[in-house]
């Protein structure tokens, strides 16, 4: 049986910040040659990350840079050092 996820709706502006939180975070992670960039792993890491955006602003959180670091540290949970 298929998960149900709630619907969630956001505004165009909550919309935007979310982009700008996605975008940096792939960012951080090409800019550090992490090994979940490349082609093999790099289409899941985006989902994940946008998985974890989303979830985050349906929570209330909109401030890109909280929603970029949110993600970036859920899945990587030991801190890893971004250049």
């Amino acid at each position: 049986m298929p998960r149900m996820v709630p619907e969630l709706i956001f505004e165009p502006k909550d919309t935007r910040a979310m982009c700008i939180a996605f975008r940096g975070a792939w960012r951080r992670l090409r800019t550090s040659r992490h090994p979940c960039t490349v082609d093999g792993l790099a289409s899941e890491t985006q989902n994940q990350l946008a998985r974890r955006i989303i979830e985050k602003a349906g929570e209330g959180e909109v401030n890109p840079i909280k929603l970029r670091d949110h993600a970036l540290r859920s899945l990587f949970p030991l801190g890893l050092d971004f250049a």
